[in-house]
């Protein structure tokens, strides 16, 4: 970049996250997750709002090509990355695997029910689905099938942080499930890349599933036996935060770069070893404290933000489209998610707050329909009822998710401590489950 150009980068950077920081406050002074303004944010500044407006100023604020685009491509994808290896750290695998035979039943269901329900829409109307799409109808509706049962990770995380639900096994269920939702998901998601353009699945394919298999065990055995070995000689010395901040960084920039190059997904080794680093006995609280700082200050708002400069609401919007897609991926999620919550034992009125939880599509599903879009795998008007619904499942799955399991109070949850991992049933009279709210893991 120029010096000129340098300058305008910057300009980008400070508007954006005055924007989505000013916007985030907005929607949590409501009572919203702050990812909800953030989100707004992006769809205020981009062509939908003021690109219609003043297009000009979009264009040189947010350009789409040169050097300017390819670095905030390069810092939007740092920060989910930075943002999943911090949403790592704070997961606590006691309580994962306390939730491992309800995670794994919530998680298949939640995957193949969408992914049924979404595979025979698209087989069923491949001319409204398959809008401006070349590829054969089977391309299509595996992609479809595969779009409707995948989880945003990232933005469910920040939901369930932002509603003070993250360190709770009703939190950690939900976690747990969409992590496997979201590699299931790509895997699958790379078959339909492999079969778009007449290519078939072989043996990149099979390598990238062994691989990521393989390397998530490695990570959550081995790996954080030696992650511990090497935080406790960083916390011998008095080093202060910067050393081990500084390992951690590295770790989960490394762990990315592999879980990318083997072509599932960076997100995916960032959240892993972030997991792996925090089950560590030696990490230093002030580590943890100034990784959170740094990226729920700067990259998360950034990040969440560049979401809605992706597209344009408007453009090659179909309505009918746009409802068949929303109401499909809601209804199965929901039903899905239940199904697989109830089936685990959990009560009724939770298993409803976990469909609401698992509903959120958010960024990953944008990622995904950009992928498939390059490929030609799906037209614009498909790509736009995806992205719709990724936006509307996310901006409704905290409400949804508050207006079931009542409002939350640290302080009621402080008191009530760990003691069980759901709220009872409602009672006769309405008050049992608000006082015993979902336990929180202090």
């Amino acid at each position: 970049m120029t010096h000129h150009e340098s300058a305008a980068f910057l300009v980008t950077l400070g508007v954006l996250l005055l924007a989505a920081r000013l916007l985030g406050a907005l929607a949590r002074r409501f009572g919203q997750p702050s990812v909800l303004g953030e989100l707004a944010a992006g769809v205020l500044l981009g062509p939908t709002v003021v690109g219609r407006l003043h297009g000009g100023a979009v264009a040189w604020l947010f350009p789409m090509v040169g050097p300017r685009a390819v670095a905030f491509d390069g810092l939007a994808k740092l920060a989910i990355v930075l943002f999943l290896l911090c949403a790592g750290l704070e997961v606590d695998l006691s309580l994962l695997r306390r939730q491992g035979r309800a995670a794994v039943m919530v998680s298949l269901a939640g995957l193949l029910i969408p992914f049924s329900a979404g595979f025979a829409t698209a087989w069923g109307w491949p001319q409204l689905i398959g809008t401006g799409a070349d590829e054969p109808v089977l391309v299509l509706s595996m992609f479809l099938g595969t779009a409707l049962a995948i989880t945003a990770l990232p933005v469910i995380v920040k939901i369930l942080k932002d509603l003070d639900l993250f360190r709770t096994d009703f939190g950690m269920l939900i976690v747990a499930s969409a992590v496997v939702d979201d590699l299931v998901g790509w895997i699958c998601f790379a078959v339909v890349l492999g079969m778009a353009g007449d290519r078939a699945p072989g043996v990149e394919f099979v390598l990238t599933c062994v691989s990521t298999f393989v390397f998530a065990g490695l990570v959550l055995s081995v790996g954080r036996r030696w992650i511990d070995r090497a935080l406790n000689t960083c916390s011998k010395g008095d080093h202060g935060p910067g050393v081990g901040l500084g390992i951690v960084l590295v770790l989960g920039l490394a762990g990315a770069a592999f879980t990318e190059w083997t072509g599932t997904h960076a997100n995916f080794g960032a959240f892993l070893i972030g997991v792996a680093v925090g089950d560590s006995r030696n990490l230093q609280q002030r580590v943890i404290r100034s990784l959170d700082d740094i990226v729920s200050g700067f990259f998360a708002p950034l990040f969440f933000a560049s979401v809605g400069l992706k597209v344009d609401f408007l453009a090659n919007f179909h309505g009918p489209l746009v409802l068949l897609v929303l109401s499909i991926a809601t209804a199965s999620k929901l039903f899905g998610c239940w199904v697989g919550a109830r089936a685990a034992g959990i009560p009724d009125r939770q298993a409803c707050a976990i469909g609401c939880g698992m509903n959120a599509r958010g960024a990953m599903e944008i990622v995904l329909a950009t992928i498939a879009l390059q490929y030609k795998v799906i037209g614009e008007p498909l790509f736009v009822a995806i992205v719709l619904m990724a936006l509307v499942t996310s901006a409704a799955s905290g409400a949804l998710i508050r207006m079931i399991l009542g409002s939350v109070h640290g302080e009621h949850m402080a008191a009530t401590g760990a003691a069980g991992a759901f709220p009872p049933e409602r009672s006769s009279n309405g008050a049992g489950w608000q006082s015993a709210l979902v336990q929180r893991e202090i």
